[in-house]
């Protein structure tokens, strides 16, 4: 609660620091850093605080938000502004250097009185404080929501393959009271209707309805709308400058129009400097006006009809320097030529069309952990051109891969991709790799996660090799015609999960696959009879061999 609010004030101080040294007048440097090293402390001690939340926390909380809006508000309409007309005249300008900021000498001051306190309180506290990695802290996050399954406070509606969670369901009296809660601690507003008075206080409102105008107030930093009954809609965010999350991810409504202008977006949504996370529903154009989200960290365009063209990004999206998330149906992804920065905090990239993996842009990419491409066929020149999948083994952190081919001729060389050994999941469709060069894949030595999907393999036999899928968990065969699998159970000495989907021509599953000792699954489809029968032979097997056998056998309606 408390330590989220200060990372939030830490994570807005140390973007404005870092915007232009320069051009950010001494006095308001000198303030902010004060407050930022005071955070530091606060953060430092509160791992030791007791686990009910007490009086004092909940008053550090309150202030860290106070002091995140004076700061914001401060550097957005005093500063920023009037740096970038007066700073070239500082020397001459002795009155703007000496720019005095109340609101903001008022919360440094209270932040340092909270800080004394504190102190005060835990003498012995050493302040040595090492923040936690992002991936650490994505891994207590999902330990923290493993644990309020365990306490059947939420379901799981549907896990990874490597078991983590997807999605969960909240039983309707849960949400009701959390909502409820969190509105008693300001931290959250759903509003079913346009309330009478604008929500001043707020930092968080969820809507149901169309109706937005009453959203105004420096205080609101997210916008979560569920409403798409209203066309034509104008909507605008001017009054909530602050803002920094805004999920249109239901609400692709508010922006259509019925004229030619129906795919564009607002310009005004393109001024707000603090905004971190954006998803639409719909694939609209993104201008270029997208660079001045300097702080943007996820983009989402989640509109899942294939019929509409893919998002083509602007050349300008290679100047958010703090972008970590990609997440589009299909985009057309600039080419390196026009990167100001590299992207160092991009994270995932999903779904870019014809993506040329050239050995620059791979370098204008360093840390990718997800992937995913999409090849299609447009005229000769699509299926003949080079798209360099062989410096795909230069992404050193990827860890997520996933390429989709769709209408290349069979007759044509196919892309020949060059995996890196960092894979743990990996998803081929469409690919017509030769059963026989496969052992690229099975050696892989961090694999867990493998689907084939659409002819990703061809041949007639899949004949495995010892020291191959050391890792493999979860294996999906979909669409494929191969007709015989040789394999022993030692090729396969961690699966778990194998999964048959229209394997028309498949004549049965390998006996060893029953000797599998980590094996909890065999899911087949009915599309063939044939392996629908060695299915029930293998469950068999497995009943008079083991009793209540461990392993599911399950057959689904294709």
């Amino acid at each position: 609660m408390a330590f989220a609010a200060l990372v939030s004030l830490a994570q807005t101080i140390n973007l404005i620091l870092n915007y232009h040294q320069s051009s950010i007048p001494t006095p308001f440097r000198n303030q902010i850093k004060s407050i930022h090293k005071n955070v530091s402390f606060l953060q430092a001690v509160l791992p030791d605080f007791p686990k009910t939340p007490t009086s004092l926390e909940y008053r550090i909380r309150d202030l860290a938000y106070k002091a995140e809006d004076v700061v914001e508000i401060v550097w957005s309409e005093k500063v920023r502004d009037s740096s970038r007309s007066k700073l070239k005249q500082a020397d001459q300008n002795h009155e703007f250097l000496c720019y005095d900021f109340p609101d903001l000498e008022k919360v440094t001051k209270e932040v340092e009185a909270i800080v004394k306190e504190v102190r005060e309180r835990n003498k012995e506290v050493v302040v040595g404080f090492d923040r936690e990695s992002i991936d650490l802290k994505e891994k207590l996050l999902q330990e923290y929501l493993e644990d309020l399954v365990k306490r059947n406070l939420v379901s799981v509606d549907k896990r990874k393959p490597n078991g983590r969670i997807k999605r969960l369901n909240l039983h309707d009296l849960m949400r009701e009271m959390c909502i409820r809660k969190a509105q008693e601690h300001n931290f959250f507003l759903h509003v079913r209707c346009s309330p009478d008075q604008g929500a001043k206080i707020l930092r968080r409102v969820s809507v149901t309805h169309s109706d937005l105008d009453f959203l105004y107030g420096s205080s609101i930093h997210t916008v979560i709308c569920l409403c798409d009954r209203q066309r034509g809609k104008e909507c605008s965010f001017d009054n909530c400058r602050l803002l920094r999350i805004l999920d249109l991810i239901d609400a692709q409504e508010y922006f259509y129009k019925s004229d030619s202008s129906a795919n564009s977006l607002p310009d005004h949504l393109f001024e707000l400097f603090h905004l971190r996370y954006l998803a639409l529903d719909y694939p609209f154009s993104i201008p270029a006006a997208i660079s001045n989200l300097r702080n943007l960290q996820t983009l989402i365009i989640g509109s899942d009809n294939h019929l509409l063209k893919p998002v083509e990004l602007p050349v300008e999206i290679w100047r958010l320097p703090q972008l970590r998330h990609i997440l589009i149906a299909s985009c057309v992804f600039p080419n390196e030529q026009g990167a100001v920065i590299a992207l160092e905090n991009l994270q995932t990239l999903y779904k870019a069309v014809n993506f040329v993996c050239s050995e620059k842009i791979v370098e204008k990419i360093p840390n990718l952990k997800k992937l995913g491409i999409l090849y299609k066929v447009d005229d000769e020149k699509t299926y003949e051109k080079d798209y360099g999948l062989h410096n795909l083994a230069s992404l050193q952190t990827l860890e997520d891969l996933k390429i989709e081919i769709c209408n290349f001729p069979k007759e044509q060389p196919r892309l020949g991709p060059v995996f890196p050994k960092t894979l743990k999941n990996l998803t081929l469709s469409g690919l017509g790799l030769p059963w026989e060069d496969f052992e690229i894949v099975g050696s892989l030595p961090n694999l867990q996660v493998l689907k084939l999907r659409d002819e990703a393999c061809i041949g007639e036999t899949w004949k495995t090799a010892d020291g191959g899928f050391y890792r493999l968990e979860y294996l999906l065969i979909d669409q494929s015609h191969f007709e015989k699998w040789i394999t022993e159970s030692s090729h396969f000495p961690r699966l778990k999960f194998l999964v048959l989907h229209l394997c028309w021509s498949l004549e049965e599953i390998p006996e060893d696959v029953g000797d599998i000792a980590t094996l909890e699954l065999i899911e087949v489809d009915d599309c063939n009879d044939c392996l629908v029968e060695s299915a029930k032979t293998m469950q068999g097997y497995l009943d008079d061999m083991y009793g209540d056998s461990l392993v599911q056998v399950r057959f689904i309606t294709g």
